[in-house]
């Protein structure tokens, strides 16, 4: 099935069929009662299975806060910073 058809069939369902699909997808309970944090986490999920996970890069910029992920950007597009064996 098609990820965005089956988002938006699962966006149309109680609020049962959400949380069996991310216990599904995860192996575990959902923990907020937040139906659109729930659906769009089944829905980054599913992308995730079907066109490939993030780089390791991008998890890692991702986990930073958004100034600090900011400042890594700017110092790799400047060069700022950076060993010579980086450049």
């Amino acid at each position: 099935m098609n990820v965005e058809k089956e988002i938006a069939a699962l966006a149309k369902r109680t609020a049962r069929q959400p949380r069996r699909r991310h216990v599904a997808l995860f192996g575990e309970e959902a923990r907020p009662d937040n139906r659109q944090w729930l659906l769009r986490r089944i829905a980054w999920r599913m992308q995730a299975l079907h066109e490939g996970d993030l780089s390791e890069r991008a998890r890692r910029l991702a986990a930073l806060s958004p100034r600090a992920a900011r400042t890594a950007r700017q110092r790799r597009a400047t060069g700022v910073g950076l060993a010579i064996e980086q450049l």
